[in-house]
C-alpha cells in the first residue's frame, strides 16, 4: 500500500514482505489513533525484517526479538552511531529499546488503552522508527523511507526531525506525530466532506464558495486561501507572528487553520516548528512580499 519500491530480491529476508505488512499496518493504526497497538506492529516489522534464511526452521524464524538483535548487533557494530545520528540523541539504543519492549510486553497482555498512548508515540519517535531504518539499511542496502510514496515518505521525516529538534514534553508528543497521521488519512482518503460542506437538510454544497465563506469569517488571520499542505485545497487562513522588528524579521505562522480537512496548529514552539516544516515553500517564495504588505522594512 505505502511501498512504491522493494530491495533487490536476493537481499530480501525470508519475511520480508510480512515486515512491509507490519510496517504499513503500524502506520493505518497510527492513523487512526491506536499508537500502543502500532508500536507493537512496528515490533512486528522489526522481527521480520531481522529474519534468517539459516535460522529457519518448519517455514520460520523461531528466535526471538533479542537474539535476531544481538546477532544484527554483531554484524554491524557501528549501529549505535547510526542511532545517534538518525536520532540526534547520544542515549543508548539497547537500554532504550529494552525499555520500549517491556512498554510492548505490557500493551499485549493488558491490551491497548489511552494510557499507553504519549509513551508509545515517544517511543515510535525516539526509538523505534530510528532503529527500523538502521535495520532496513544494513540489511536491504536501502533506505526505508525512499521506498515509500512520497505522500507518507514526507510527513513520516517531518515527524522525526520535529522529535529530535524540539525535544517534545506531555502533549507535544501527539503534535509531532500528527503529520504522519496525516499524511496517512489523506493517502488512504483523499476526499474529504466536512461537515459544513452540507446543508441543514444534508445537500452538498458547492466546496469553493463554502470555504472561502469559512476563511472570511475566521478573526484575527493575517492571510487568507493559502494551499494546505495535507489536503490540497486553497482554504488555510494563518495568522503571522515575527521574532524581530527588526531585520532579520524571521516570519513564522503564529496560528494555521484550514477549514476543508480542519488541520489546526497553534502557537507553541513545537507547533510553530510544525508549520515551519509543512509551509516552508510558502515561507521562501512570500516572506518579502508579507514582510512589506506587514509594514516592515
Amino acid at each position: 500500500m505505502f511501498f512504491r519500491n522493494k530491495p533487490k530480491k536476493e537481499l530480501r529476508s525470508p519475511d520480508y514482505e510480512s515486515g512491509v505488512q507490519s510496517f504499513e499496518t503500524a502506520l493505518i493504526l497510527i492513523s487512526v489513533g491506536k499508537y500502543g497497538a502500532a508500536l507493537v506492529s512496528f515490533f512486528s516489522a522489526l522481527e521480520a525484517f531481522l529474519s534468517d534464511e539459516k535460522s529457519h526452521i518448519d517455514g520460520r524464524d523461531k528466535r526471538n526479538f533479542w537474539e535476531k538483535m544481538a546477532l544484527f548487533a554483531e554484524m554491524h557494530p557501528k549501529y549505535q552511531t547510526e542511532f545517534e545520528r538518525r536520532s540526534e540523541s547520544t542515549r543508548n539504543i539497547k537500554k532504550e529499546i529494552y525499555r520500549v519492549y517491556q512498554l510492548r510486553n505490557q500493551i499485549i497482555h493488558s491490551g491497548h488503552s489511552s494510557r499507553h498512548n504519549q509513551a508509545a508515540i515517544e517511543a515510535i519517535l525516539k526509538e523505534l522508527l530510528p532503529l527500523i531504518q538502521i535495520v532496513y539499511r544494513a540489511l536491504f542496502d536501502n533506505e526505508l523511507y525512499e521506498n515509500l510514496v512520497v505522500e507518507v515518505r514526507e510527513y513520516l521525516d517531518i515527524s522525526q526531525f520535529l522529535a529530535a529538534t524540539q525535544k517534545p514534553n506531555g502533549g507535544d508528543w501527539f503534535i509531532a506525530l500528527s503529520p504522519v497521521i496525516w499524511g496517512v488519512q489523506v493517502y488512504i482518503s483523499p476526499t474529504f466532506s466536512p461537515k459544513y460542506l452540507y446543508d441543514s437538510s444534508g445537500y452538498q454544497v458547492d466546496a469553493g464558495e463554502q470555504i472561502q465563506a469559512a476563511l472570511w469569517s475566521l478573526n484575527n488571520m493575517d492571510e487568507i486561501g493559502i494551499t494546505c499542505p495535507i489536503c490540497s485545497e486553497h482554504s488555510v487562513a494563518a495568522k503571522f507572528g515575527f521574532n524581530s522588528e527588526i531585520k532579520p524579521f524571521n516570519l513564522f505562522f503564529e496560528e494555521v487553520t484550514c477549514v476543508n480537512c480542519q488541520l489546526q496548529i497553534g502557537s507553541s514552539s513545537i507547533g510553530r516548528a510544525l508549520s515551519s516544516s509543512l509551509f516552508d515553500t510558502f515561507i521562501t517564495q512570500n516572506e518579502v512580499r508579507i514582510i512589506k504588505e506587514c509594514g516592515l522594512r
